[in-house]
């Protein structure tokens, strides 16, 4: 309080009196916002970082809970952050939502009294027709005169429903991949070279995902696989055998794995003529062989994917 010079103590008093009674009539007077809260239509209580989840071409109906009720000004102010996934409609404190393509986004709700008081509506808008088509890998190593089932494609958006959901497989050249079966997905490699596969919605033939398929005895691009280079059989002479000896690391699966790690992320697989070898111990990569002259192929699968084969070895037990 400044107080100009020559001004007695009362005229003192009397100006603090009158400053302290202003802030007392100025608090008082105005009831400022301290929350904000969501309800939906039917009035329950929608948390904070809780997704909300609306049909695409839909409306949801949202009740703007200012509180205290008595507040001088409750007054809001609505952001979106992805204005192409959803629009909205403030009527007095009804908040509508209307989904318009698949994606996800954020309301914010704010008050204008104090901006440090807001709300954030997380919104996911869902679509039950495909817009897209994406293989979770790119390329597939498979070797001569063998069938595999290909994983389907996952579709954009995982909501797609069943009835959309319906694929034609193409392969760019039969003389190396063959489809067996256009539906689901059953090919066949025939000859060494690499093919283009092609997994087509029936739905819209626009929408489409590809993977290449190698089909060969070259290795140099498969993650783990056997140290050996023909088609012929392995001949040992000895009767028990450790396959971990004759596994064989890329360079970028050895960057992304630590040495200790690595023989956790694949195992052995004994695809033809089982009943000539003990596989008790297959998991650890040991295996003894019954029979001497039989032929025993075993394969390698990724963890990740154990249906894809990705490289084997025949071997016969000889004397």
């Amino acid at each position: 309080l400044h107080v100009k010079p020559g001004k007695g103590a009362a005229f003192v008093r009397t100006k603090l009196k009158n400053v302290v009674t202003g802030q007392v009539l100025e608090k008082y007077s105005h009831i400022y916002v301290e929350s904000i809260s969501l309800e939906d239509g039917e009035r329950n209580q929608i948390e904070q970082n809780v997704t909300v989840e609306i049909e695409k071409d839909s409306v949801k109906i949202f009740n703007i809970i200012v509180a205290p009720a008595l507040a001088s000004n409750p007054a809001v102010e609505i952001s979106n952050i992805n204005p192409e996934v959803c629009e909205y409609e403030l009527i007095g404190s009804t908040l509508q939502v209307r989904g318009l393509k698949y994606g996800q986004t954020k309301i914010i709700i704010t008050s204008i009294d104090r901006r440090k008081i807001n709300y954030t509506l997380s919104i996911k808008v869902t679509d039950d027709i495909p817009t897209g088509l994406v293989f979770n890998y790119s390329q597939i190593n498979i070797m001569p005169n063998k069938e595999m089932q290909l994983a389907a494609p996952t579709f954009i958006p995982s909501t797609t429903k069943y009835e959309y959901r319906g694929l034609i497989w193409e392969s760019s050249d039969e003389s190396i991949v063959k489809i067996i079966d256009n539906s689901s997905g059953l090919i066949k490699s025939a000859s060494e070279g690499t093919a283009l596969i092609t997994a087509r919605s029936i739905f819209d033939s626009s929408l489409y995902a590809t993977i290449t398929i190698v089909v060969g005895y070259d290795k140099s691009s498969i993650d783990v696989h056997f140290d050996y280079y023909s088609s012929n059989p392995l001949k040992i002479n000895e009767q028990n055998l450790d396959l971990k000896k004759m596994i064989v690391f890329s360079d970028s699966f050895k960057e992304k794995y630590q040495e200790e790690e690595r023989y956790n992320q694949f195992g052995y697989r004994v695809l033809a003529n089982s009943q000539y070898v003990d596989i008790s111990n297959l998991s650890e990569g040991l295996i003894s062989f019954i029979e001497m002259g039989k032929i025993v192929t075993i394969g390698i699968y990724l963890n990740d994917n154990p249906e894809n084969i990705i490289d084997e070895i025949k071997i016969v037990f000889i004397n």
